[in-house]
């Protein structure tokens, strides 16, 4: 055996001398006679001999700044990775000076082979090689004559000044569209995003060449690419381990391994280049985004339908009791993803899912505590109402929308009138104002005391309670977004109780003393007013020459205190049930809080525009007491306005009074 290699041993053994011989050639050529190491100026590091002209040489002509010729700063050359080479070293193509003006291109491969070979196969390297002159070279993002390491926080591919150096060519959309680059923008996204702000505060994030590789970057419609869709997950995974284990257990991974290309991964729920941190309104991870996230998949009804899902359109899930709460600016509401979980979502039949029937107390118990799996029997249709539920909230949709119209409508035509012909009235009377003289004691006290709070909880319930519905606008957004609405909603709730504890008050006092039991058997309403108004339309409108007397109420103060009564009753009954949903939960079903949050919101809406377009009318805007019927607050009316309004009223306290009966409005209370 030995004989038979022996020739290749003499070769080897002869190889190894040889390679013993030159190193001692290339040693000695690197030192002086008097032993000392030559500098970058006497000798090629590369090739150990000293070459045709010095470094120096070159630096007599580039050293300084010339038209014409490329200038080179010594300075930032000698401080550079590349200080201890020659300039030729790098411009191999140069052997005489004055050299020719254009040269080949520096082969920095000579050194740096294994780099090359992975730039060759890069989406730069394969451009270059097709001749597109704009696509990055290595001196491109490295600099040229003033490299410097990556670890250097002055170098250009320094984590925090990577951005910038891609920026220099990805913030044009104007390259993207003569290359066909998908994303024109990427480093003005980039600029926006959590990673760039973690960069600038001089944390440790991800930049460019995290998610796209270094030297090998590749477009992402090659398997092996970093930034293929199968390899992203894990491509993110190098930060975020936790969020990657998770999301490997997760259902739209296994759909992705098993061929259905359209299942998330990170970017198609986090975004690409602008990712935007979860408390970042913008985000579409953002609380109030991640329903409209979500639903760009499960409500798209044809993918719904191929991968056999149910589809979840966004409006559905809005109009329940989770939607309408997250549509009213609540980052706290129930989202997706809070029952659902982000990362690790899997399907409800999955032991380990946490919409697991046998998982859903400990799932809705991170909102509501005390759930119970027998509490749970009512939380169907989650999503939004279906079935019976639907079409009942349709129904009572539909009817609310037809009655305030219509009642709407009605008030503005009939105050429009009354308007016109009181303005006629009061030209043919030749007066503008009504005389102050002789007062009537209307109100009490306590009714002003009552109907002061009443009011003033009023506005508050209005203005926090259509905040809620619409939180982003001008005159809400101030509100909605401080605690995340906490405060809010103690305001509104707070409102709500003492406008209940002024009805409650009121009831009382109608039913324990001689003025309530007076004022109530005046607001009960009679055929006679239904008489009245019918006359007062007919008389504003030209139809009829008489106009109608009235008593201490008119028939328009009767129906809007009968709805004041109504109002409160069914708001207070639908406040109070979703104020304490999770103890209503335990005997009726989820729908029904849709319903109550409904009817809510629409009996609020008509109570409001009742207010202005009904109640302002007769207390403000009508002309025979504008600009304020100040009754409500000083308790007294004119002798003249209740001539004009009450005239039947100011006819039985007169008689009254002629006959010494009448009491102290003041003591009819107590």
């Amino acid at each position: 055996m030995f004989k038979g290699n022996k020739t290749i041993l003499i070769l080897v053994f002869a190889a190894v001398l040889l390679q013993g011989s030159l190193d001692k050639i290339y040693a000695g050529n690197r030192k002086t006679k008097d032993g000392r190491e030559k500098t970058h100026a006497e000798v090629s590091l590369l090739t150990g001999k000293k070459p045709q002209f010095s470094s120096s040489d070159c630096l007599t002509c580039h050293g300084v700044r010339t038209d014409g010729i490329p200038y080179v700063d010594a300075d930032h050359w000698k401080a550079s990775v590349h200080a201890e080479l020659t300039c030729t070293d790098c411009h191999a193509s140069i052997k005489s000076l004055p050299h020719a003006g254009k040269l080949a291109l520096p082969a920095c491969g000579t050194c740096h082979s294994d780099v090359e070979s992975k730039y060759k196969n890069s989406i730069h390297g394969k451009a270059v090689a097709m001749g597109i002159t704009g696509a990055a070279y290595c001196w491109s993002c490295h600099g040229k004559h003033d490299i410097l390491a990556a670890t250097n926080p002055s170098s250009s591919v320094y984590p925090q000044n990577l951005p910038a150096t891609c920026g220099k060519c990805h913030n044009s959309a104007e390259m993207a569209k003569q290359y066909n680059i998908p994303v024109s923008n990427p480093y003005q996204l980039y600029e926006k995003s959590v990673h760039a702000e973690a960069l600038k505060d001089g944390l440790p994030a991800a930049t460019c060449s995290s998610c796209h590789g270094v030297h090998d970057i590749l477009p992402p419609n090659i398997t092996t690419s970093t930034i293929a869709k199968g390899n992203i997950p894990k491509t993110c995974g190098q930060c975020h381990e936790d969020q990657y284990k998770n999301y490997l257990q997760s259902s739209h991974w296994k759909a992705f391994e098993s061929g259905v290309s359209n299942a998330p991964v990170c970017t198609d729920c986090h975004a690409e280049h602008s990712i935007l941190a979860q408390n970042n309104p913008s985000s579409p991870i953002y609380p109030l985004n991640i329903p409209k996230t979500c639903t760009d998949c499960h409500g798209n009804v044809t993918l719904s339908e191929n991968l056999g899902l149910p589809a979840v359109s966004l409006s559905s899930y809005l109009s329940s009791f989770h939607g309408i709460m997250i549509k009213g600016g609540s980052v706290i509401a129930a989202n997706c993803a809070s029952c659902h979980r982000a990362h690790k979502v899997l399907d409800s039949a999955n032991p380990a899912s946490s919409v697991y029937p046998a998982n859903l107390s400990k799932t809705c118990g991170k909102c509501h505590p005390g759930i119970t799996k027998a509490d749970i029997r009512h939380l169907k249709e989650i999503h939004g109402p279906t079935g019976t539920g639907s079409r009942v909230i349709k129904i009572v949709r539909t009817a609310y929308i037809w009655l305030i119209t219509v009642t709407v409508l009605g008030m503005l035509f009939f105050a429009f009138a009354d308007f016109v012909r009181k303005i006629k009235d009061r030209d043919k009377k030749g007066i503008t104002k009504l005389p102050d003289e002789g007062e009537y004691i209307r109100f009490n006290k306590t009714e002003i005391v009552l109907h002061t709070v009443n009011f003033i909880s009023f506005i508050l319930l209005a203005y926090t309670g259509f905040a809620y519905h619409w939180p982003n606008e001008w005159w809400s957004s101030w509100i909605t977004h401080i605690d995340n609405g906490l405060i809010r909603a103690w305001i509104h709730r707070v409102s709500g109780v003492v406008l209940l504890v002024v009805f409650m008050v009121q009831i009382v006092l109608m039913a324990v003393t001689e003025r309530g039991r007076e004022q109530f058997k005046e607001l009960l309403p009679i055929i006679d007013d239904i008489k009245g108004t019918l006359q007062l339309f007919f008389y504003n409108i030209g139809m009829s020459d008489k106009k109608p007397a009235f008593g201490r109420f008119t028939p328009f103060e009767k129906f809007e205190y009968w709805a004041l009564a109504w109002g409160n009753t069914v708001m207070g009954l639908t406040g109070l049930s979703l104020w304490f949903k999770t103890d209503i939960l335990r005997y009726i079903p989820l729908w029904w809080l849709n319903l109550f949050l409904l009817i809510h919101f629409y009996e609020a809406l008509l109570a409001t525009l009742a207010i202005i377009f009904w109640h302002f009318y007769w207390v403000i805007f009508n002309p025979v007491l504008y600009p304020l019927n100040t009754s409500m607050f000083t308790g007294k009316l004119s002798i003249a306005l209740m001539e004009e309004e009450h005239p039947l009223e100011l006819a039985k306290h007169e008689s009254k009074k002629q006959t010494g009966s009448s009491g102290s409005e003041e003591d009819q209370y107590k």
